[in-house]
């Protein structure tokens, strides 16, 4: 096999060497369990895109985040039926698209398809790229639409109303980000402004030079597109607005008032975290690259690659930067900007990679194909050796897998008022069976039936003959049949 290949092998059972310990597990981060179930409830019209519904438990409306993600993962499930397989499937062929993206970017940037595995591998080693590709959170989605419309962004065609029509499409495809996630996806509405600084300072010779006058132009089409598209939506369907609105009222303005960090500087410290790996690569690489120079510099970044470098760093930080305005800060919120960052440092070592590689023998060659080989099997064992396993919240699992033959199919079951909190507990259980698990004190306000009762073995002060434990082998929780119907003394 030749170098190139074996450097994209080697990078792919990289990927499937890092998720290996999750991705065919039946565990699930907690946000894509939510995610999932709201999916899986628009596939089979319970709720809908604009009428989001989770369960009767939590969320029977939802409005914490727009939609589009979510509605495009119920296509899947309309398709394929709502198993969690269908769900890792829809979550690799996101993967893939991304890294498909990245490669069109890297060649937009000058570069060719034989060094294309280097922004790839810089994305992948990312430790919250790869714990979150399986995860159907929404930033993974979106980072699709964010890339697709920095690429049209990048469209250099000699005609101005053809790259017009470019800038537009990338409006549009910023549109599809904000219906992703929200005003985390618009970041790339700096591009055209960073843009014209990088040509300021490095001068572009294969292309036109980025002027100010032609990025306020095309900032101007972008926000028009933008607007297009929200005025269309706005008139073809009023309660996508309506939706909209309450998700402006409840998560933009409710998670400014409602923090999750103490410091707005946690986003920038957990990005450094994130990206030392790669940056520490990139720096020994650049070192190397220094010290075996040659007399023409060849190893070096030449001029092109440290404008490609500036523009997407500085686009890396416009989509960082903002989530500083609020202390609801989580790193995964940041995913989108790690291809970018991949692009940027991958543009400054490639030639001394290239060079490397060229002088590499027939010997080294045969050394890569056989990495490549013990990659893939090692990736397929560690795969395969989880296959089934829970992986993250064994405990909850192994109980779930025995209390759920005793629950019938969409039943309530009530929980004591302390583990309103446990969200992962009711995701799950809502996942396996639509079971619906809810606080006695919310029942009793209610009509609702249950004839069931779930403790995490917490005392409860439970009424003697009000209840009678099933005797199940279970870890950490407890199930009852309740002997008296929608009791109070719990």
């Amino acid at each position: 096999m030749s170098k190139c290949l074996n450097a994209y092998i080697i990078v792919a059972a990289t990927f499937l060497l890092l998720v290996g310990d999750s991705l065919f597990t039946t565990g699930m981060f907690i946000d894509g369990l939510t995610y999932s179930n709201i999916a899986a409830n628009m596939a089979e019209g319970i709720g809908d895109m604009w009428h989001p519904v989770h369960s009767d438990s939590i969320f029977p409306h939802f409005y914490e985040h727009p939609t589009l993600a979510m509605w495009m993962l119920s296509l899947f499930y309309r398709v394929f039926g709502t198993s969690l397989w269908v769900t890792r499937v829809y979550a690799m062929l996101i993967v893939l698209i991304t890294a498909l993206l990245i490669l069109r970017l890297w060649k937009h940037t000058g570069h060719g398809a034989d060094t294309g595995w280097l922004p790839l591998l810089l994305w992948i080693l990312v430790p919250v790229v790869t714990l979150s590709s399986h995860c159907i959170l929404l930033e993974c989605t979106m980072a699709v639409f964010v890339l697709s419309a920095v690429l049209c962004m990048m469209h250099n065609s000699p005609r101005r109303w053809s790259r017009f029509l470019w800038t537009a499409l990338g409006g549009l495809f910023l549109f599809l980000a904000f219906l992703t996630k929200g005003f985390t996806g618009l970041y790339p509405l700096a591009f055209p402004l960073i843009l014209w600084l990088t040509d300021t300072l490095y001068p572009p010779s294969g292309r036109q030079k980025q002027t100010l006058g032609k990025a306020v132009l095309q900032t101007l089409v972008l926000a028009a597109s933008l607007s297009l598209c929200g005025f269309i939506l706005a008139i073809c369907c009023p309660e996508a607005w309506d939706y909209l609105g309450k998700y402006f009222s409840n998560q933009v303005v409710g998670g400014m008032k409602a923090p999750v960090v103490d410091s707005r500087w946690y986003i920038i410290v957990k990005f450094l975290k994130q990206t030392l790996i790669v940056f520490a690569i990139t720096a020994v690489c650049l070192i190397a690259a220094w010290l075996t120079r040659g007399k023409e510099n060849q190893t070096l970044p030449s001029k092109e690659d440290r404008h490609t470098f500036l523009t997407f760093l500085l686009l890396t930080l416009a989509g960082v930067i903002p989530i500083m305005v609020s202390t609801k800060q989580r790193d995964f919120y940041i995913l989108t900007v790690f291809p970018f960052l991949a692009v940027a440092l991958g543009s400054l070592v490639h030639n001394a990679i290239e060079s490397w590689l060229s002088r590499a023998g027939r010997t080294f060659n045969l050394a890569t194909t056989a990495l490549a080989v013990i990659a893939v099997a090692c990736a397929v064992w560690l795969n395969a050796s989880y296959y089934g396993k829970p992986g993250r919240d064994i405990a909850l699992q192994n109980d779930m897998q025995l209390i759920l033959p005793c629950l019938e199919e969409g039943e309530h079951v009530a929980i004591p008022d302390c583990m309103r909190e446990e969200y992962s507990l009711i995701y799950y259980y809502y996942r396996e069976k639509k079971i619906s698990l809810m606080p006695v004190s919310d029942m009793e306000d209610t009509t609702l039936p249950y004839r069931h009762l779930l403790t995490d073995g917490t005392p409860t002060g439970l009424a003697q003959g009000h209840f009678r434990k099933v005797p199940l082998k279970t870890e950490r929780y407890n199930l009852f049949n309740l002997q008296k119907h929608k009791t109070s003394q719990i």
